[in-house]
């Protein structure tokens, strides 16, 4: 896997058949995932979007052409998001987001070989 991404400290549990639950501020998600049970998401800015039952703080917008890139401080890490268009929100401002998909890598310590 290649490009920007982001780890984000939440949880992870019931990883089954692609899927698992993400948890983080205490707010629960399906989502599509690849990766090994037990571990920590990584996300790809294309998998996330503004708007959703996830909450963050915008803490860096960036226009570029087509697209507008937003660092969002979830609590649980940053993570980049990337939209089509001019910017829709502010640093500084409080957005809902929401993810599509993850990759889970192994959490630190728990693959010595790795």
């Amino acid at each position: 896997m290649t490009g920007p991404a982001s780890v984000l400290d939440a949880g992870v549990v019931a990883v089954a058949a692609g899927r698992a639950r993400l948890t983080l501020g205490g707010v629960e998600r399906e989502i599509d995932c690849s990766g090994i049970e037990g571990g920590v998401p990584l996300i790809r800015p294309e998998w996330v979007r503004l708007g959703g039952p996830f909450e963050a703080v915008v803490d860096g917008v960036w226009y570029r052409g087509a697209r507008t890139e937003y660092r969002l401080d979830t609590g649980a890490g940053r993570l980049v998001v990337s939209e089509s268009g001019r910017p829709a929100t502010d640093v500084g401002d409080r957005v809902g987001w929401d993810v599509e998909r993850a990759h889970l890598l192994p959490a630190a310590g728990s693959h010595p070989d790795l």
